[in-house]
């Protein structure tokens, strides 16, 4: 099963998306036990689905560049932060709308602390991207004709 998953003939960028997505939906599980998800109402899941997509996908764009260019994805690691400092924004969004003149430092220190979160995450996902590319071509070189 192993050999088949790590053969050449498996694209190496569709299999870095497919575990990252799923180390995505673990992650989300993780940050929502069981004893909260029935309080969640139908947007958090469709927010959980877009962020899982969202991670499969670029992770999908920069294996891929990655694999045809040899260029890595650092900057997917900036947009994750800059995802966290996105999702931080919209949740002070009421509070700096009510009270523009104070939003300023909550602004600053938790979309700072939401962007620092955000590129941690991205760099355990591009570590788990660059783990399976290593594995395709460590496997690749030791095939016949590889």
């Amino acid at each position: 099963m192993t050999d088949r998953l790590f053969t050449t003939s498996a694209a190496p960028e569709r299999t870095a998306a497919v575990i990252n997505g799923t180390l995505a939906i673990c992650l989300a599980a993780t940050l929502f036990p069981p004893a909260i998800r029935p309080l969640m109402r139908w947007w958090g899941f469709l927010a959980i689905a877009v962020a899982v997509s969202i991670v499969t996908w670029r992770t999908w764009f920069y294996a891929r560049e990655e694999c045809r260019t040899g260029r890595s994805g650092w900057r997917g690691v900036i947009e994750a932060g800059a995802l966290g400092f996105g999702v931080a924004i919209m949740v002070l969004s009421k509070g700096i709308v009510l009270r523009f003149a104070e939003a300023p430092p909550f602004v600053i220190i938790y979309g700072t602390a939401a962007f620092l979160v955000g590129a941690l995450v991205g760099m355990i996902f591009k570590l788990s991207a660059e783990i399976v590319l290593l594995l395709f071509r460590t496997i690749s070189r030791r095939q016949p004709g590889g």
